[in-house]
């Protein structure tokens, strides 16, 4: 499932099915694998400072903060 492709936003962000956010062919450092949303929240944050266009994904993630907690398992998310 994916919260950002290049197609809309300038990331591209996805939920794989190993239960990893994935900020895939990022552009400011090495891709970014994690089982925190907050963690993703601020690698997205990261993005906006440089000015990339993010879409929804810090509001989606911080929804699924509040709906179903900061750990990512092998189920896919909210936005699914």
């Amino acid at each position: 499932m994916s919260y950002a492709r290049f197609s809309n936003s300038d990331v591209y962000v996805y939920h794989d099915s190993r239960g990893h956010l994935t900020c895939c062919m990022c552009e400011i450092g090495p891709d970014l694998e994690t089982k925190s949303r907050t963690e993703m929240v601020e690698h997205m944050r990261a993005h906006e400072k440089v000015g990339h266009d993010t879409g929804d994904v810090i509001l989606g993630l911080l929804e699924e903060i509040e709906a179903i907690g900061d750990a990512v398992t092998e189920e896919i998310g909210a936005w699914a």
